[in-house]
């Protein structure tokens, strides 16, 4: 099913005529040619049965002519008193017996060769001819075959079993006129013995082949069909040649065959062709729609082909052309609305240092005159961070004309504690409590610090909105392998799932007065970096931001210790 996915449409096009036409023709002259074979060799088995069956019943007649014969010789006087005494044919016979079994034996002689006379103990009374050189004008003395057989005689009077008259039947003489060589197209009939299988016919093919239906003589192939008589034991077989017969039926068929056959491979050739011209048009479609999906919206396809194709490559063309017209429009909306975006996020950033700065000049306002110590610091603080803010605003024109980052080798502690500095103000004015993590060596990462401690700013600033007092804060610096992981956590309300997906979006928020730019903005820091900003939240426990960067090569992995906490701690 995967493969069939895979083929063009005028390759299923093609296989579904081969398979539903061509091969389907393909297999009915096959079948053809073969039913053929198989009616030719029905022909001449039925042929065989039909000449066998004849034959039989003509041998059955033949058997009962015979029967009556012997029985008369049975019941001549001089037989009959033989068998009564026990006593030698020759010994009871006199001059007017002896002609009358004459006249008896001449009707009995075309069907027997000889006959022996045992009464009812099997003792040996004769034999004729040879005892009373009885003479009939029988067949030659020395027959084809003969089949030995016994025929009960009887009293004529009492019915009383006499004895036996031991025949040897002469075989042909079963077979009408004939017969011997009678058959269908070079047919043989061939007599056994059912009780020892000796042939009694002389056969030009080897007898043990008649005892299978099909069998190879002479290189051809015969069919043999077989009848048997119960009385005398004789089987009856008629063999012939299948090739005679077949052959004519094969010829034709294979004509038959070889004509559809030059019908198939012609169907197969216009379909092939009709379908090109059909699918060439198709496949001018299909690339122009492949241009368009690449953003070439100059591509028009070619109004050629069917009817509907020709409708298809119209309709494709205005909506390309609509397309583009639109995304002009959108284009120019999206300048409009990415200046509107940054002007939001540059102000966004400008308001972080101004509340810190404001918060630290009313400090210095209050305590100059008690405290002028805390007040010149906190005086440095406001002017670090209005310093912050220039560098911010540069930092954000130079990403917005290049749409990328000035990356150096930087000590990954000194953003994140210039982010914990200038978050400290917002940790006291909130009270909460703050734990940091941070290694106690030097971690070496390729980054934009400026940008870096933005990142970081932003974090902390969304952790402290989402607190309330008693709770905690952390951010904590980890290294693994080869990478460093960054990450801030709160004890908050945390994040409704529904909420999570959407809180990188520009403009959401879930505060009344949150700009909703803060977490999009430490985004795209992340991703100008090749990092992901990660964000988990357990409803009701807190949230965890966490993004990594890769440690620069040939540095020693720092050794992690806990360090001071910000603010006013906890």
């Amino acid at each position: 099913m995967r493969m069939l996915s895979q083929l063009s449409l005028r390759s299923r096009f093609l296989l579904l005529v081969l398979l539903g036409a061509v091969l389907p023709l393909g297999a009915m002259g096959l079948w053809v040619a073969r039913s053929a074979r198989q009616s030719g060799e029905d022909l001449v088995r039925a042929r065989l049965e039909e000449s066998l069956s004849q034959t039989v019943e003509a041998a059955g007649r033949q058997w009962t002519l015979c029967q009556s014969v012997l029985l008369d010789l049975g019941d001549a006087a001089v037989v009959q008193s033989a068998l009564r005494r026990g006593r030698p044919v020759t010994e009871v016979a006199d001059a007017g017996s002896v002609r009358r079994l004459a006249g008896f034996w001449s009707a009995a002689a075309p069907y027997v060769h000889s006959v022996r006379i045992r009464d009812s103990r099997g003792g040996f009374l004769g034999q004729l001819p040879g005892d009373l050189d009885l003479e009939g004008g029988g067949p030659p003395a020395q027959p084809l075959a003969l089949l030995p057989h016994g025929v009960t005689i009887r009293d004529r009077f009492s019915g009383e079993r006499l004895g036996t008259l031991e025949v040897e039947l002469r075989a042909e003489s079963l077979l009408p006129p004939g017969a011997v060589t009678a058959g269908l197209g070079g047919s043989v009939l061939a007599l056994f013995d059912s009780r020892s299988g000796i042939p009694l016919l002389p056969l030009t093919v080897d007898p043990a082949l008649f005892s299978a239906e099909r069998f190879t003589w002479l290189g051809d192939e015969w069919l043999a069909v077989e009848r048997s008589l119960g009385e005398p034991p004789v089987r009856f077989v008629m063999a012939g040649p299948v090739g005679p017969v077949t052959e004519p039926f094969e010829q034709a068929a294979r004509r038959g065959t070889l004509g559809l056959l030059v019908v198939i491979g012609l169907v197969f050739v216009l379909t092939t062709i009709f379908t090109r011209r059909l699918t060439r048009s198709l496949e001018h479609l299909s690339e122009a729609a492949a241009s368009v999906s690449r953003g070439d919206l100059s591509r028009a396809a070619d109004e050629e082909g069917p009817p509907e194709v020709q409708g298809t490559a119209r309709a494709f063309n205005s909506m390309t052309e609509n397309l583009r017209r639109m995304l002009e429009k959108l284009s120019q909306q999206e300048a409009v609305a990415a200046v509107g975006e940054f002007a939001a996020s540059l102000a966004h950033e400008v308001r972080n240092p101004l509340t810190s700065v404001s918060v630290d000049l009313q400090r210095t306002q209050r305590k100059l005159e008690t405290e002028p110590e805390e007040a010149r610091e906190l005086i440095d603080r406001a002017l670090g961070e209005i310093e912050r803010l220039n560098q911010s605003v540069s930092d954000f024109l130079r990403i917005a004309r290049s749409g990328r980052v000035s990356p150096d080798r930087v000590d990954l502690r000194m953003p994140v504690e210039a982010a914990i500095r200038a978050a400290a103000p917002g940790l006291q004015a909130k009270d909460v409590g703050f734990e940091q993590v941070m290694p106690s060596a030097p971690v070496w990462v390729r980054a934009d610090q400026s940008a870096l401690e933005q990142l970081v700013l932003n974090l902390l600033l969304n952790a402290i909105d989402a607190l309330q007092g008693g709770r905690r804060a952390g951010l904590e610096v980890e290294v693994r392998d080869d990478r460093a992981r960054v990450s801030v956590w709160d004890e908050g309300e945390g994040i409704p799932p529904e909420d999570l997906d959407k809180i990188f979006d520009p403009f959401f928020s879930t505060k009344d007065e949150g700009t909703g730019l803060g977490l999009s903005i430490a985004r795209r820091i992340a991703r100008a970096h090749g990092s992901e900003l990660e964000a988990e939240s357990v409803p009701g426990e807190g949230t965890t931001f966490r993004f990594t960067l890769p440690i620069e090569a040939g540095e020693p992995a720092p050794i992690v210790t806990p360090g001071k906490d910000a603010g006013n701690g906890s």
